[in-house]
């Protein structure tokens, strides 16, 4: 079950009717979360060492692709709101990333996403705004935190285009793109595409800056 949200209600009853099992756990984003994942699946099916072995050839081939997108990532402040899984999992994937969290929206209330998000924030020494079921004040809240990237539905699109913020469309509604295909956001494959996606746009701005306004972001990535 990968959102607890809305998927819990439904597992229980599976559970308790037919005697069908389910793991819960909170979903595949990022290096830290992905390894999480595989190894709570892996533990349950018996198949630890299997799984350790996967995780780290899959690190080992993504990790040097991944660095190469460090220098436009780093100290870049992001806004993420979304329902509480993906939200909480976008901002340990940012902070894994060296961007810094600046606001954390969660569309429903969730205890557990909560407990899990305030484990990330000591961990990694993060200090985001924290909103639940208030897109309102989140919209206020980023005017004010000036974000260099927008995580969110098609409602802050707008909201980002004002705020001259890369715009990254990860939750329901979606509405300002065509949907071909779902963006893979999660595992390997997912963050390989997240860093692609962020790191280019980082990059082109950092161009236009240098090459058009003649400034640079060395002083707030430092």
């Amino acid at each position: 079950m990968l959102h607890e949200e809305y998927g819990l209600e439904a597992a229980r009853f599976l559970e308790k009717t037919y005697g069908m099992p389910y793991l819960s756990h909170f979903p595949p984003f990022g290096f830290e979360g992905t390894r999480e994942w595989l190894l709570n699946v892996a533990d349950h099916f018996g198949c630890t060492k299997e799984a350790n072995e996967f995780i780290t050839a899959e690190e080992r081939r993504i990790y040097p692709r991944i660095i190469q997108a460090d220098q436009y990532l780093t100290g870049r402040k992001m806004a993420v709101y979304a329902d509480p899984t993906i939200s909480l999992g976008i901002t340990r994937l940012g902070a894994e990333m060296g961007m810094v969290p600046v606001l954390t929206g969660f569309t429903v209330e969730n205890e557990g996403c909560r407990r899990k998000l305030d484990e990330i924030i000591e961990r990694y020494e993060i200090s985001p705004q924290v909103l639940e079921e208030d897109n309102i004040n989140f919209k206020f809240l980023a005017q004010d935190l000036k974000p260099h990237l927008i995580f969110g539905t098609s409602l802050h699109y707008e909201l980002a285009v004002a705020l001259g913020a890369f715009f990254y469309a990860i939750n329901y509604p979606t509405s300002q793109r065509l949907r071909v295909f779902d963006i893979p956001l999660m595992g390997y494959q997912g963050l390989l595409y997240t860093v692609q996606q962020i790191g280019d746009e980082m990059l082109k701005q950092d161009l236009f800056d240098e090459t058009v306004h003649d400034a640079r972001h060395v002083d707030e990535k430092d």
